[in-house]
């Protein structure tokens, strides 16, 4: 499978809140790093999002490619957690992908100063 059109199914997919849709694109061992919540595979790591997720908006704002195959996907993100708090931040999500064209690693970047916050709210509940 062609790279750019993994990296615009993830995106519609999530989008879409699809979390199973999402795994299917990953390689068997694909992981995911997250700032808030760290390296971990990324069934887990989607699994674990759709549970603290109410509702997502993605505001799309860009595909780019870089010149070793991995692609950026950048993004506005308003997120409604699942205790009704919402953020919205811009994201970065850094693809690599394996020869088949499944994603074999995320690497996402944002700041999580407001975000932290309430997620960490959502985890004492």
């Amino acid at each position: 499978m062609n790279t750019k059109v993994s990296a615009k199914r993830y995106f519609e997919r999530l989008e879409q809140g699809d979390m199973a849709g999402v795994i299917a694109l990953f390689s068997i061992d694909g992981q995911v790093h997250s700032p808030l919540y760290g390296q971990m595979d990324a069934r887990s790591f989607y699994q674990k999002l759709g549970a603290d997720t109410q509702q997502s908006q993605l505001d799309f704002d860009g595909l780019f490619e870089a010149e070793d195959g991995r692609l950026a996907l950048a993004f506005y993100y308003h997120w409604t957690l699942a205790s009704g708090e919402e953020v919205r931040f811009k994201v970065v999500d850094l693809l690599s992908f394996d020869q088949a064209g499944k994603i074999k690693k995320l690497e996402i970047i944002y700041d999580t100063v407001r975000s932290r916050e309430l997620w960490q709210q959502l985890r004492e509940k």
